[in-house]
């Protein structure tokens, strides 16, 4: 064998090197698929030579796609240029015109969120409006939340209702519940009790954590039925086994005071951090609370500090409240610093402006700048800090399209 120059490269029929993470087609295109190594195999002199290209497709592990020839060149090898995202809504599209409903959805609500086309409401309803037409059920939902809050359509509560009932009728779960939940609010169609707990119960036999949850509060607050705790607890239960967090934190809160449950620190505090790692800031101020007085678990300062500062982190006025206090209690207040440059330290620092900590003043225009920047060098946690700002119009304007990107950003950071 002929020696070749070290490092070994890997070309294609071109001449160009192939890299890995490469998108390459094999001779016959039956697959795209990724580079994801190379073989090597040492020639006659000890040297080593490419000997194949690995890729990674949809099967399991590795596969040996092209061998070398005498030249060291991959003639079976090609770039993959297509555009899979356009492609895909080139489909989408023909299969919308053709009057799938659910393809009409689907286009219709990348047009929305602006997803590989550009950003237009009015195309986007347009195309929800067929799929509703032809009886989608999930698109009958989605518009009639949009006629409820009058979000792009003008606001009409009477044809959110029917909207809504039709999905509904058609056993869809989200609409179940949030028929049974506007039955409670006076919001735009009178107070129906039992109509609410026909349809939240409804919603709530199909698993959906939502109805369970809003059962719950329903029989906690008694709002159109007697107050009955041990029946908030069960439908509590359900929901919060399946992670729900508004549902942990007051099934939590009713194993901490006893209500429709004998009084249980443990309980208390095992469903108060499931709720708490999933960033609900009512139970991490609860867990605060415990911490700082001891009740259940041995006080801890800086347990209850680190919790206060979660839940100070996301608006929450008690644990700000809290926070300041047991600080200043403390002598754990912290001066001003010199502005820090590394993520981990300009989002802390984020923090600290959000809930006026220490010598800081509040400020939220400031912090929001700091979570932007922290969120810039990688911070896992800013970009969910931005997202929620954003969807909520936290101190900056309301805007789901930039709350969108930035939880994308936070999910894919984990």
């Amino acid at each position: 064998m002929a020696r070749i120059n070290n490092p070994p490269q890997f070309l294609y029929a071109d001449g160009s090197a192939i890299e890995k993470g490469d998108a390459i087609l094999f001779e016959n295109g039956r697959f795209p698929a990724i580079v994801d190594d190379f073989l090597l195999m040492n020639n006659a002199d000890g040297k080593p030579e490419p000997h194949a290209v690995l890729i990674k497709d949809n099967q399991p592990g590795a596969r040996m796609i092209a061998r070398h020839d005498a030249t060291l060149t991959f003639h079976f090898v090609e770039r993959d240029t297509t555009d899979y995202a356009q492609a895909g809504i080139k489909h989408l599209r023909k299969k919308a015109e053709e009057d799938d409903a659910i393809a009409q959805f689907n286009l219709g609500n990348l047009s929305i969120i602006g997803l590989h086309l550009v950003q237009n409401d009015e195309i986007g309803l347009r195309w929800w409006h067929k799929a509703a037409d032809a009886g989608y059920d999930t698109a009958q939902f989605q518009l009639g939340g949009r006629y409820f809050h009058g979000n792009g359509v003008a606001k009409d509560v009477a044809q959110a209702i029917t909207l809504w009932k039709r999905a509904a009728m058609a056993g869809l779960a989200e609409a179940q519940a949030s028929l049974g939940v506007v039955y409670t609010q006076n919001a735009g169609v009178p107070v129906d009790t039992k109509q609410a707990i026909f349809w939240l119960e409804k919603a709530a036999a199909q698993g959906y954590t939502m109805a369970q949850y809003q059962l719950g509060t329903m029989y906690e607050q008694a709002n159109g039925v007697g107050q009955d705790y041990a029946k908030a607890v069960q439908w509590y239960s359900l929901a919060a086994q399946q992670n729900y967090p508004a549902a942990q934190c007051n099934l939590a809160d009713k194993y901490e005071h006893g209500l429709g449950v004998p009084q249980d620190y443990a309980q208390a505090i095992h469903w108060y951090e499931r709720a708490a790692n999933q960033g609900a800031a009512p139970a991490q101020y609860s867990l605060g609370q415990l911490y700082e007085k001891g009740q259940g678990v041995p006080a801890n300062i800086d347990t209850a500090i680190k919790h206060y500062t979660d839940a100070a982190a996301q608006g929450y006025q008690d644990a700000k409240t809290s926070l300041k206090a047991l600080r200043q209690q403390t002598g754990t207040a912290q001066p001003e610093a010199a502005e820090p440059t590394d993520a981990k330290g300009i989002f802390d620092l984020a923090i600290a402006y959000d809930i006026g900590s220490g010598d800081l003043t509040e400020d939220h225009a400031r912090a929001h700048q700091l979570y932007k920047k922290a969120a810039e060098l990688g911070h896992p946690e800013a970009p969910f800090q931005l997202g929620h700002a954003y969807e909520r119009g936290v101190d900056v304007p309301k805007d789901l399209t930039r709350a969108f990107m930035w939880y994308r950003m936070a999910a894919e950071r984990g």
